[in-house]
């Protein structure tokens, strides 16, 4: 009797361990920003570069505001080099959430006109930075719009701090090394990267929330629980069974040769990047059509083989390409620029400073 009991309390061990597990770590756990039942919650701003240049300046005003959209319009001024526009979701209790408790960030979007308009985060932390007490870190994300389509789930792997914030702060990535900014309070939605000047777009933003990813979660509850069961028949059942003298029998056959199928997957990786490196527009979605790979697979490929994001991977390949044509070639370096696939010069100056120390000018006076 005692030992039936302690059958059953076995066979049910793995259905307790799961469910406390799932209650501590609310794998499906979602955060909404929008829509949400109370809109008093956040506050909405509009922004633009008028607060650098009083004479020329973008324009960026709410059209709609409501528990279950928001609508603004904005339009770039021509005069500026880098003009933007867009608005600002902030806080009112100075956080939204914790963001390293999530791994997507989903967002429901509509553009009049725009192909790629660029969300940023507004992350804080509570240690101190050279003295200067708690400061604000922005991380960035290009969103690629696909028509037909409105929402889009992206990593926040993807998410980026961007060089130009460096540079404001007057620090280096040496200065933030360990230090966590994890506290979300701000999402800047603004203007398409690509957008023609003088021209007036419109965006609506439907959705906008945090989510986990539940596939390890259950993956390895699957993999947990079969191997638990595994030992359980064997322990309680199979070491019970008497054991078969068998006369032991020799099997000739020829080995099967395997290949590893992650070379394969990494081979047509590569093949694909190389060729469509100089496309403006590739992306790991693009990739992901291209070659069948999930942009999970991609990205563990790259990092396994190179230890380098996509983004990483793309800017040396793509760099590597730049320098030997500033060697080889004399062409325009905005010419260089946009054949290795960067859409706009003043970022391909700024990526190749960062790499190599010196601007694109200066790296061909060196080697000529």
């Amino acid at each position: 009797m005692k030992e039936n009991r302690l059958r059953v309390v076995l066979f049910c061990l793995p259905v307790l361990f799961f469910l406390v597990t799932f209650f501590l770590y609310q794998p499906h756990k979602v955060y909404t920003i929008l829509p949400v039942k109370d809109t008093a919650s956040f506050n909405v701003y509009t922004y633009s570069d008028s607060i650098k240049n009083a004479a020329h300046y973008s324009s960026s005003y709410l059209v709609a505001k409501d528990h279950d959209s928001i609508t603004f319009r904005y339009k770039l001024d021509s005069a500026n080099a880098a003009p933007f526009a867009g608005i600002t979701i902030l806080s009112k209790t100075h956080e939204f959430l914790f963001i390293d408790r999530y791994d997507f960030f989903e967002i429901e979007i509509e553009a009049f006109k725009g192909k790629r308009p660029q969300i940023l985060f507004g992350l804080t932390a509570d240690e101190k930075i050279n003295g200067k007490g708690a400061i604000e870190k922005y991380m960035t994300k290009d969103l690629d719009l696909v028509q037909g389509q409105n929402r889009y789930k992206i990593s926040l792997d993807e998410f980026a701090t961007p060089s130009w914030w460096y540079v404001d702060q007057g620090i280096s990535e040496k200065d933030i090394a360990g230090i966590a900014f994890t506290r979300l309070h701000m999402i800047n939605i603004q203007n398409c990267q690509l957008m023609q000047r003088n021209t007036e777009d419109r965006i609506t933003i439907k959705q906008i929330r945090f989510l986990k990813d539940t596939r390890w979660f259950y993956i390895i509850s699957v993999l947990l629980a079969v191997g638990y069961y595994l030992l359980y028949y064997f322990f309680l059942v199979f070491r019970a069974r008497p054991e078969k003298t068998t006369e032991k029998i020799e099997i000739r056959y020829t080995p099967i040769e395997m290949v590893n199928q992650s070379d394969l997957d990494l081979d047509k990786l590569v093949a694909y990047i190389s060729s469509n490196y100089s496309n403006p527009e590739l992306s790991l979605k693009m990739i992901q059509q291209g070659t069948g790979l999930s942009e999970t697979k991609v990205s563990y490929l790259l990092k396994s083989a190179y230890q380098l994001s996509f983004k990483q991977y793309l800017n040396q390949l793509r760099l590597t390409e730049a320098k030997r044509l500033l060697k080889d070639v004399n062409v325009p370096v905005s010419d260089i620029a946009y054949r290795v696939g960067y859409g706009h010069i003043s970022h391909f100056n700024r990526v190749f400073k960062e790499h190599e120390g010196m601007s694109p000018n200066d790296f061909r006076k060196k080697d000529h």
